[in-house]
């Protein structure tokens, strides 16, 4: 069994409070929970002092502590394909990226993750398991397919998109994706330099689409999660009252405002590493590097 207390001693702790670095620091685990981070001398009497069955001492040698990381923009189906191909893979080779990526994020420090679409609705048996305890991986807000229009940036063949029109169109892809099981309703609002049927800055959904989506959404106690790069797409998705806003490249001073004032509610993740990446590769995916610098 495993102990139900852990302390770890002597450690250069970042609490996560302010900037600052604790040294000769103690972190104490109880039942799974942090009872205590901060100074040694401030350790609770009640922590344990040394190893036995139920509780585990360790000296960490001034290792370096901190929280676990959230990543808030997470395709852990599909994070290794190609963006012309993530909807061609077939479902036992994304579940085995799937089961590889959550253990990979979880032994980079990231402990909780946002999904922000998954092939063939991977991610909501991924959650699953994690809870189980049958794989190992980050807790899990699973999202299921990509929710979208026709000729939508995700309107392809494959397991990757869900596609309807129309509001109640629209409220049945949300009621199916909650018999799914899913936490999190992805949706893609406007277009980039991959399908040429939804160039960049085009949107998608009308505005009552999108309000559809997340009402249904919230009626359903989900959370509506959304592709966004252009200014008009982040007004339209802080508008309807998306709550997760993924990339939001090229805003104008309007969008940025809207995002200050609705900055307790709306969370953007902007997804850089895809940027970098995309701007580094895009030629080995036919894609001309100045395409990707205008599309920037």
């Amino acid at each position: 069994m495993a102990p139900t207390n852990t302390v770890l001693n002597n450690a250069n702790l970042f609490a996560g409070r302010d900037e600052s670095v604790e040294g000769n620091a103690s972190v104490w685990f109880k039942d799974g929970l942090v009872e205590y981070a901060g100074p040694t001398a401030e350790l609770p009497v009640a922590a344990p002092q040394t190893t036995d069955d139920a509780c585990l001492v360790v000296d960490v040698a001034g290792k370096f502590v901190m929280p676990g990381m959230t990543e808030t923009h997470a395709h852990l189906s599909f994070a290794d394909a190609s963006p012309f191909a993530i909807g061609d893979t077939t479902v036992e080779a994304a579940t085995i990226t799937a089961v590889n990526n959550a253990s990979l994020m979880l032994r980079s420090g990231f402990t909780s993750a946002v999904s922000f679409g998954s092939t063939h609705k991977i991610d909501v048996a991924l959650r699953t398991a994690i809870e189980s305890g049958q794989i190992e991986g980050p807790h899990l807000l699973a999202a299921g397919q990509d929710l979208g229009a026709t000729a939508s940036n995700v309107d392809s063949e494959g397991a990757l998109s869900q596609i309807a029109d129309g509001p109640w169109a629209l409220r049945k892809a949300v009621r199916e994706q909650r018999k799914q099981g899913v936490d999190i309703v992805k949706i893609f609002i406007d277009g980039e330099a991959i399908n040429p049927t939804n160039p960049p800055g085009e949107l998608a959904f009308t505005d009552e689409e999108v309000h559809a989506i997340v009402d249904e959404a919230t009626r359903r106690k989900l959370r509506v999660a959304c592709h966004a790069r252009s200014a008009d797409a982040v007004k339209q998705a802080v508008r309807a009252g998306v709550e997760l806003i993924g990339h939001a490249n090229y805003l104008d001073n309007e969008a940025v405002d809207l995002l200050a004032r609705a900055n307790e509610r709306v969370f953007v993740g902007p997804a850089i590493a895809w940027e970098i990446n995309y701007l580094k590769k895009c030629e080995s995916l036919g894609i001309s590097r100045q395409t990707v610098i205008d599309q920037f």
